[in-house]
């Protein structure tokens, strides 16, 4: 392993690099610059994957957090050199964060083809062309779609535009921190491609994240910090930038590094980083209220949900279930099944997996709301609704993460114990530390009948639209035409989103 990342390159490269960035380059050189970086970085690392013996994925992010520091203190800078050749004044940094199943990219997508439509008027044609392909709509369905999109009043109000600005607009990119690689802004030039790597690393993440565990926080802040420098490298000269990011910061590690380095870094170069960091949650109206109101009830609440869900995962019997609950091929005799026997039984994958996992969810959601209580004293009336709230929760995800298993078949998410896992490190770690950095919380569920569980995708549309309005414009009232026709047509556009 080299000492620097400075030793890997040599100077002399990493000048001519610093020096084109600087110049005028197409997007497609551009992203050959910075997939050059990243490419010859994860070398080095790969090189410990075909070495002799046998390397752990503890030893790999080990590497990669060695990397991401070394790679900070080589290219930290160039975000503010690539800002100053710009006259970049302003960056304008947005966080989507949200457990598993919440459904963060429908909503992004959503809220992208929409701006798309009413703001850069793109032709409808092409863009129904686009679902029917893609989501093989009938033509009826079709036709409902362009019938309420008709019915939008061209003069769209202040707050839909806010919210198009902020999150959805032409200057704006979106950096998608996937375990998979980094992903192209503004969707590689279509919706198609939206989720299309341009450089990929799931050789070596791979390998981590199936272990359960995270990617090592400073590798994520080195390619967050690299990506908002080639996001920049797109930018019209003299205007703000304009970029989302999507769950980052997740760990103290990363929040740390964003406001004591990044931040202030970039303020020492001239150049103001506004960041908002918007929380989605499973959550009613009222449990985002009773949260507001509680402070740090509701931080210990979601710290002892978090540590429930991973104590669960790794040994079910903590809330009375077998290990074979958690496994979802087993339960359906296909634990031993060769990819090509699993090919075979897909249908049944489809259906009486997903139905598994209600089933699951269901008996979950229950004992959990039981063990919260005991844990934590449920004497008031905020408590009480934030542990109902996020028993719901829980429901509402595994209910998106079975329907996902019965469109697509994805066989990662048969793999509860990983599941729950995850949501567990969830709500222990990245949802506290958004409420520590007092993210705006948004409501994206409903609240569940005892016996009953369902994706709650219309309130999630809603609810997390609805709240962006009034937050973004102050005093404003959704209740008007405009804003109406508005979700209805967005409210159905959604629900194509997430079928498949």
């Amino acid at each position: 392993m080299f000492d620097t990342v400075a030793d890997m390159f040599g100077s002399d490269q990493i000048d001519a690099i610093l020096e084109r960035v600087s110049g005028t380059l197409s997007a497609a050189a551009v992203d050959g610059v910075f997939a050059g970086i990243i490419e010859k970085i994860l070398g080095s690392v790969t090189e410990l994957l075909t070495s002799p013996g046998e390397t752990t994925a503890e030893a790999l992010n080990a590497a990669l957090g060695e990397l991401g520091v070394a790679g900070i203190e080589t290219f930290g800078g160039l975000l503010a050199q690539v800002c100053q050749e710009k006259e970049i004044d302003l960056i304008e940094l947005q966080t989507w964060i949200g457990p598993q199943g919440v459904g963060k990219g429908a909503l992004g997508d959503t809220l992208s083809w929409s701006e798309r439509l009413f703001v850069r008027e793109e032709d409808p044609g092409d863009f129904f062309r686009f679902l029917r392909e893609e989501y093989e709509l009938t033509d009826e369905r079709v036709s409902a779609l362009d019938g309420l999109r008709r019915r939008v009043p061209p003069a769209l109000d202040d707050a839909i535009l806010s919210i198009f600005l902020l999150l959805a607009n032409e200057k704006s990119d979106t950096i998608f921190t996937g375990t998979g690689g980094i992903f192209h802004p503004r969707g590689g030039g279509g919706p198609r491609d939206r989720y299309r790597p341009y450089i990929a690393q799931y050789d070596v993440t791979g390998v981590i994240i199936k272990t359960g565990a995270m990617v090592e926080s400073n590798w994520t802040n080195f390619l967050v910090t690299l990506e908002l420098a080639r996001s920049a490298c797109y930018a019209a000269a003299g205007s703000p930038l304009s970029v989302t990011v999507d769950v980052w910061p997740r760990t103290v590690e990363q929040a740390d590094y964003l406001d004591k380095h990044l931040i202030p870094a970039m303020r020492e170069e001239g150049v103001k980083v506004r960041h908002w960091l918007m929380h989605i949650e499973p959550f009613d109206g009222e449990t985002i209220a009773a949260m507001h109101r509680s402070g740090k009830r509701a931080r210990d609440l979601y710290r002892v949900f978090g540590t429930l869900l991973q104590e669960v995962s790794r040994d079910p019997a903590v809330l009375g279930f077998e290990p074979r609950d958690f496994d979802i091929l087993r339960v359906l005799g296909l634990k031993e099944a060769s990819e090509e026997e699993l090919s075979a039984k897909i249908d049944q994958i489809r259906t009486r997996g997903s139905e598994a996992v209600r089933r699951t969810a269901l008996g979950l959601s229950a004992r959990l709301r039981e063990a919260m209580a005991e844990k934590i004293s449920a004497d008031d009336d905020d408590t009480r609704i934030i542990i109902a709230g996020l028993s719901d929760g829980i429901k509402t995800c595994l209910a998106r993460v079975a329907n996902r298993i019965e469109s697509q078949a994805r066989l990662d998410d048969l793999k509860m114990a990983t599941v729950l896992f995850r949501l567990g490190v969830y709500y222990a770690e990245t949802g506290l530390v958004a409420l520590e950095m007092g993210s705006q919380l948004l409501p994206a569920g409903g609240r569940q009948e005892s016996d009953g569980i369902g994706p709650q995708y219309e309130s999630a549309i809603n609810g997390v639209v609805t709240k962006l309005a009034e937050i973004l414009s102050e005093g404003y009232d959704p209740e008007n035409d405009t804003f109406r026709a508005f979700m209805k047509f967005i409210t159905q556009l959604y629900l194509v989103r997430v079928s498949k």
